[in-house]
């Protein structure tokens, strides 16, 4: 028979509830909410870094938010890019950009020579990290047992600068082992490349990818997840009842969540190593 209004209108009271408060869903790769920032004074935010500008500021988009946050470079302990740590300064002092290194034999393990072709005119830079103070700390106590306790604190972390901008066509020295990313301003940055046992000519292909394309995708998953929740809830809980509007929701849920994901993928700047 028809199907009653008032389970259409629970069906869509209970996904507005629920996308509203929803975690964004995670993909097996780039998932949003695996981004960590840490601030100073202890606290962090947990979300997706959609734009990091070294020296100035990070942004990131967090769960359930509509708008991202951005924490000024000085604020910053370290942050995280998923599961690998990606420190950074409060107090930047990038170096010089590093030349070629003609006093070291190319083709070693460690130092390839490095082409980048970027599509489209934005510039595309290598930027790795290095060694740099991040803050210093000192607490003092007194009692009458212990008259002056000075405990001081040493917080040491990285500055991200640029190796190179393209076309590069450098030796780059990727012996320390430190990761290298591809990125720009306003640019995402690339998933980490590792140099130490590189070597001869490499090439890189690089994509640029968009922030507007990242955060849609983030939303995308979110409220995707959330319509395959309710309508797999849906179908479960009064299958007869509710199987139209239970049906609706899980398959437009799922192809939400779907084309987010690729959203996802599509909006990080990719590139494709290659040897020449």
């Amino acid at each position: 028979g028809p199907v009653p209004r008032s389970p259409w209108l629970a069906a869509l009271l209970s996904a507005a509830l629920i996308a509203a408060g929803s975690p964004p869903a995670r993909a097996s790769e780039g998932a949003p909410g695996s981004d960590v920032v840490r601030l100073q004074g202890g606290g962090m935010v947990r979300g997706t870094i959609v734009e990091l500008r070294p020296g100035d500021s990070v942004t990131i988009l967090i769960a359930g938010e509509s708008s991202p946050r951005t924490y000024k470079w000085e604020e910053i302990v370290n942050t995280e890019l998923g599961d690998r740590p990606q420190p950074v300064a409060a107090t930047p002092t990038p170096g010089p950009p590093a030349g070629p290194l003609p006093d070291l034999a190319e083709g070693g393990r460690g130092l390839p020579r490095l082409t980048i072709d970027a599509r489209g005119r934005r510039p595309v830079h290598l930027f790795t990290v290095g060694d740099g103070a991040v803050a210093v700390s000192t607490a003092s106590t007194s009692s009458t047992s212990n008259p002056t306790l000075t405990m001081t604190t040493v917080r040491s972390g990285m500055v991200l600068r640029s190796v190179c901008q393209a076309p590069c066509d450098q030796v780059i020295d990727g012996r320390a082992g430190y990761p290298f990313f591809f990125g720009g301003d306003r640019m995402p940055l690339s998933r980490p490349v590792y140099l130490n046992y590189a070597e001869g000519e490499l090439h890189a292909e690089v994509k640029p990818g968009r922030i507007g394309m990242l955060i849609g995708g983030v939303f995308a998953t979110s409220y995707g997840g959330a319509g395959v929740i309710v309508g797999g809830t849906l179908l479960g809980v009064a299958p007869d009842r509710l199987a139209r509007p239970g049906g609706i929701l899980l398959g437009a849920g799922a192809a939400l969540m779907i084309a987010g994901i690729v959203m996802l993928v599509k909006g990080r700047t990719r590139y494709v190593l290659r040897r020449r």
